[in-house]
């Protein structure tokens, strides 16, 4: 301490300066040496936190995972947001390569041009980025290999599906540690699979069926076959329109066995090429569903105000934006977010669905699944034929109760064939399946999941395919085909990514604008009634008036003349009073938007102000 009293001020200085510079060296040493594992993931879904079910898949690796990044540092270097993604992948990568307990092997590989890096990753299917005009290719993608030499890879990364990456790279691991995949035994009459239409030719497949078939065997089954094949491990029906009895036996003695089966039923199935509705009163499926202990309403459809969707729509040559009923937005409080099929499903679309209800006396536990709010109503499913959202919005009635949209079914099951096996259809032939009477069961525990809508698996319900150096990805934008694989994974058993899922697509509604919007609307609708009602009665009146006209020439009395006028005036009156809650609708979500953008602009700014200048009077005040 002596030898400092005697420095001067610029020496002490100088050397505090060398001090906290050796202070923060150390520190940051002994950070990246004994805390390198640690992270502050200040997102609200959590984006760059490893989740419990990468966790359990990579800690479930049984046998060593060799992944390989081949990243050009050029690309980094001509586009700053690929370098930034491609540093993301690499820490995430080598924190599952600690995670894993030695079996995962991960490395960075630079393929240069003309090298024999760049021959590996263009054999392995990697798509190249075109850098300039000379031809020089750079390349951001992962080949991953297993010991017994399968090869998944991911061609390009990327930043459309950045949100995505945790669970693009897991779902890749989880593939080559658990190769073996079990069946999905389809029955449709809907287009899921593609195909060849008569009138619209060759069709791809949904974008769901790509989904699926990375995690399962999909076996398209012929409704005419009347028989499931054995190899199936879950059965999966999507508005399969009219089956024959022998066909709904076979499902019926299936879900008895104990199988396990998903149903997408639809009263009304918007996306079949003909648009015919489904489930009409006599078909054979509800006659299984009453086995089952449930019921389906008959030719009818839900609208749920609360939860209609905003569609824009021609109406007399004019745009005009309105809620669509039928269409359903369905947030996580109508879903039961305690049951494992909802493992990170926040938001669902939803369109034309049929609701279930449980039929008195059953022996199954009927659990909700999806509900609507207390404010939904049946709609008869003809009105879809035409859809006219106004119509619609002024013929809505609350209903005052729930509605139940999905249901899974467990316990006790009664056969829908009391009887036995129903005889061959005439015309059936020797081809027909020959049910073993011995092997009929009666009754059985039954393993079912069902959902009043086909349609939401439908590309356009729930995502949006983009296409970005010749590869196709999938950006969604719900959680339609989450929620599908959620179900197949957890009624086969394994639900390995199911926490994985629905992170990166985020449905944050302003639901108080939402409220503001849907009673101005009602008023809105209400007025319109009101004018309809009055031009109505006008051109009765004008009717009137023309069958008491003499010679060509109309008479008016007064009293027309002042009905006319009077009629007029009152209808200048209900146009002003339509613009009037038309102002007020936008004048009160503009005022609820000015008082966010104040508190987000000068509100927080100003209160750490506050309490800067807060702690500043007190230290003064102390000293």
């Amino acid at each position: 301490m002596k030898m400092l009293s005697g420095w001067s001020r610029e020496r002490l200085t100088v050397a505090a300066l060398v001090l906290a510079a050796i202070v923060l060296l150390a520190v940051n040493m002994f950070a990246q040496t004994m805390l390198g594992s640690w992270r502050a993931d200040l997102t609200e879904n959590k984006l760059f936190t490893v989740t419990a079910s990468t966790r359990t898949v990579l800690e479930g690796l049984d046998e060593p995972v060799s992944l390989k990044l081949y990243y050009s540092r050029a690309l980094g270097d001509r586009a700053p947001q690929y370098a930034a993604h491609a540093e993301r992948a690499i820490g995430l990568l080598r924190r599952y390569e600690d995670l894993a307990g030695g079996n995962l092997k991960f490395e960075v590989i630079d393929p240069e041009p003309f090298s024999d890096a760049e021959d590996r990753a263009v054999a392995a299917g990697l798509r190249g980025a075109p850098l300039d005009d000379s031809g020089q290719t750079a390349y951001l993608g992962v080949v991953g290999t297993n010991t017994t030499d399968d090869q998944e890879t991911i061609a390009f990364l990327t930043t459309e599906r950045e949100d995505f990456l945790e669970y693009d790279l897991t779902k890749m691991i989880h593939k080559l540690g658990d190769p073996a995949q079990k069946t999905v035994g389809l029955i449709t009459s809907l287009g899921i699979a593609g195909g060849v239409d008569p009138q619209r030719g060759r069709q791809p497949a949904w974008m769901v069926h790509q989904q699926v078939s990375e995690f399962f065997k999909i076996e398209v089954i012929d409704p005419a076959s009347g028989a499931i094949p054995a190899s199936v491990d879950v059965l999966m029906l999507a508005a399969p329109g009219k089956l024959e009895a022998a066909m709904v036996y076979a499902i019926d003695q299936y879900a008895l066995s104990g199988k396990p089966v998903v149903a997408f039923l639809d009263p009304f199935a918007e996306t079949h090429p003909q648009q015919l509705p489904m489930l009409e009163e006599g078909d054979p499926l509800h006659k299984l569903l009453a086995g089952w202990g449930v019921e389906m309403e008959v030719g009818k459809i839900v609208g749920d105000l609360k939860h209609a969707r905003r569609v824009q729509f021609n109406a007399n040559g004019q745009a005009q934006v309105a809620s669509y009923v039928p269409w359903l937005n369905l947030d996580k409080q109508a879903l039961d977010q305690g049951n494992a099929l909802f493992s990170s499903i926040e938001h669902l679309v939803l369109a034309s669905a049929g609701a279930f209800k449980p039929l008195d006396g059953a022996k199954t536990e009927f659990a909700p699944l999806m509900l609507t709010s207390d404010e939904a109503m049946l709609i008869d499913a003809v009105e879809m034929r035409a859809p006219d959202p106004l119509r619609l919005m002024n013929a809505y009635k609350p209903g005052g109760k729930s509605l139940v949209l999905a249901a899974r079914l467990s316990g006790t099951a009664e056969t829908a064939f009391a009887d036995g096996a129903p005889k061959p259809a005439q015309g059936a032939g020797e081809t027909a399946p020959k049910p073993d009477a011995a092997k009929h069961a009666a009754s059985g525990d039954i393993n079912v999941v069902l959902v009043g809508d086909a349609d939401m698996l439908f590309d356009s319900f729930w995502a949006q395919a983009r296409e970005i150096l010749g590869q196709r990805f999938i950006v969604p934008r719900a959680h339609n085909a989450d929620f599908l694989l959620n179900a197949l994974e957890n009624l086969t058993g394994g639900a390995a990514l199911s926490g994985l899922r629905g992170r990166g697509v985020a449905e944050r509604p302003f639901t108080v604008v939402g409220d503001i919007r849907r009673q101005a609307e009602a008023q809105f609708r209400q007025r319109e009634q009101e004018l309809n009602a009055k031009l109505a009665e006008a051109q009765k009146k004008l009717t009137e008036i023309q069958s008491r006209a003499e010679g060509g020439n109309v008479i008016l009395s007064d009293e027309d003349k002042q009905a006319i006028l009077g009629f007029r005036s009152e209808v200048v009156t209900v146009r002003k009073d339509l613009r009037e809650v038309q102002r007020a609708l936008r004048a009160d979500i503009e005022t609820l938007g000015f008082w966010v953008k104040a508190i987000n602009i000068a509100g927080v700014p100003g209160l750490i102000a506050v309490l800067v200048g807060g702690i500043a009077l007190v230290r003064r005040r102390r000293s």
